[in-house]
């Protein structure tokens, strides 16, 4: 009982900064930050259900999610999505983790790809063509004691427009309920503490990111969770998810989820809310989501994943 008020403690004193984030940076900061791909999540899984995984994580996600989750680990685990966008534009995702006699060791990479974009002189006449991209390697260590987990992240950041640009970034994680199989799961993760990217004269910071999360399991059917995200260049949003499994008697897991999140409520349409669905059978899974972005378009996400 006293290790989970002290990590109650740990989490409040943590939450005491929100305010602070919240005079400080507001929606006037939208677009002061660069590296977007940092932003755009990892899993079908999770997409699915709002985005809202801090409290979460526990499987090869936890690289981007929350270092702390991968304390809670137990077999090699390895995952791949892609992210059909709009505009020829696409994201892919891809992560390992290993547990160790202590803790769990991941590694990810995320790559945002632009697509092809006409190049134009002074005059507007058209020169050519360029492929922005946007590139992030991470290598992860969490550790657990009972039921907390402890975590960090190293990010290497490579962007390229015309130029390049270079930076490290940090995360770190803690999660309670590492060893739960059902019941109350809190997490809480600080993201993207780094360097700034400098792709001419003028460096630009990297959207740093407070996230608590908060998420109830009950074995094998019902995950509710939410997330509050508190980011430098935009305005506090909350995210909120669902899912609902059915496990046959050949051990096929069926799953249902729905989500929200605020982070897009300025879009038209149904932008914000997330549908998913996905199945595993014998360590090899398969889920999909979808994530409607109003006029600007609609995002499909696939992931494959792995448990050996």
């Amino acid at each position: 009982m006293y290790k989970a008020l002290a990590f109650l403690t740990l989490f409040c004193v943590c939450g005491l900064q929100a305010p602070y984030v919240r005079a400080a940076y507001s929606e006037d900061s939208a677009g002061t930050a660069s590296v977007q791909v940092l932003k755009l999540g990892a899993g079908a899984r999770a997409a699915g259900m709002g985005d809202a995984f801090t409290a979460l994580s526990d499987d090869a996600s936890a690289v981007y999610w929350n270092p702390g989750g991968l304390a809670g680990t137990k077999k090699q685990s390895a995952s791949l999505m892609h992210n059909i966008l709009f505009e020829g534009i696409s994201y892919d995702w891809l992560a390992y983790v290993l547990p160790l006699k202590t803790g769990a060791v991941g590694a990810g990479i995320q790559r945002l790809s632009y697509g092809s974009i006409a190049a134009m002189d002074e005059t507007g006449l058209e020169t050519g063509s360029f492929s922005p991209s946007e590139t992030v390697g991470t290598v992860s260590y969490g550790v657990g004691y009972e039921n907390f987990g402890f975590g960090a992240s190293l990010k290497y950041i490579s962007g390229k427009i015309e130029r390049s640009a270079a930076a490290f970034a940090a995360d770190i994680g803690v999660k309670y309920g590492v060893l739960n199989e059902e019941g109350l799961l809190l997490g809480l993760a600080l993201q993207n503490m780094g360097g700034k990217m400098k792709y001419v004269s003028q460096a630009d910071p990297l959207p740093l990111n407070f996230k608590i999360g908060a998420a109830y399991r009950t074995q094998y059917s019902w995950v509710i969770s939410a997330d509050a995200d508190m980011p430098s260049d935009n305005a506090l949003s909350v995210s909120l998810g669902g899912e609902y499994s059915v496990i046959t008697d050949d051990e096929l897991t069926v799953s249902g989820r729905a989500g929200y999140s605020s982070r897009t409520k300025d879009l038209d349409g149904l932008a914000g809310f997330t549908v998913g669905a996905g199945g595993s059978y014998e360590g090899i899974g398969l889920d999909y989501a979808f994530v409607p972005f109003g006029s600007l378009g609609n995002s499909h996400k696939i992931s494959v994943s792995l448990e050996f």
